[in-house]
């Protein structure tokens, strides 16, 4: 998923490399789908066997990340706009669609860190904390899947995260956003907006990104 990223970035700061860096992001999109995608469990896993099979017998093989499976839409989408993939664009709106009703917590709102894929209870003790970094995620790709399929749900999914966002993660006093809420949306005491993962990546990049499609859109 990152190496995904990591390629599309590189075709805009190195362009001589364009050849190889399509070559290494088409094996990333090939083995995404080889390995971790799995439609029988309505979900992208983030731990699988050898060849890609599913271990549902213990609890990190069941484990899915909502947040990691949404930022991955948005690198598929990339990647599927650069090569005019439109089967991509199908299969990365169905993963969205998966993560967001599976890890969008009905009773608080926002998205959940951790869900089982079966259903279990998770083993993480996080994982129904609520943090800053999927919702960011959310905001790209349900945006850009508006802006590249126009069906209206996922400006609604985008407008519901939003809102979300300025309730809970945003200080409309000192500013910036708290990384790690609690499952009701309260921050985590002593609150945190800075650390040593909840640094200058994850927020900045987002605003970066919707500014530039909210004026595509607009134009």
């Amino acid at each position: 998923m990152i190496y995904l990223n990591v390629t599309s970035v590189m075709m805009r700061t190195d362009p001589e490399g364009k050849a190889l860096y399509e070559q290494r992001a088409q094996q990333c999109v090939d083995e995404i789908f080889r390995y971790s995608y799995h439609p029988e469990l309505k979900c992208i896993l983030e731990n699988v066997g050898p060849n890609g099979e599913a271990r549902t017998e213990f609890t990190d093989g069941r484990i899915v990340n909502p947040g990691h499976d949404i930022e991955g839409v948005w690198f598929l989408l990339e990647h599927a706009k650069r090569t005019g993939d439109k089967e991509l664009v199908a299969k990365a709106e169905q993963i969205f669609d998966w993560a967001i009703h599976a890890g969008w917590d009905k009773e608080y709102g926002g998205l959940l860190y951790f869900v089982d894929c079966l259903g279990k209870p998770p083993e993480a003790y996080e994982h129904d904390m609520k943090l800053w970094w999927p919702h960011d995620e959310i905001l790209i790709s349900s945006l850009m899947l508006f802006r590249d399929t126009g069906k209206e749900e996922y400006l609604d999914w985008f407008y519901k995260t939003l809102d979300y966002c300025k309730a809970h993660f945003s200080d409309p006093e000192y500013g910036e956003w708290y990384g790690y809420l609690r499952r009701d949306g309260l921050p985590t005491m002593p609150s945190t907006k800075g650390s040593t993962f909840k640094g200058p990546f994850h927020l900045p990049r987002m605003l970066i990104n919707v500014d530039c499609m909210l004026g595509e859109l607009t134009r």
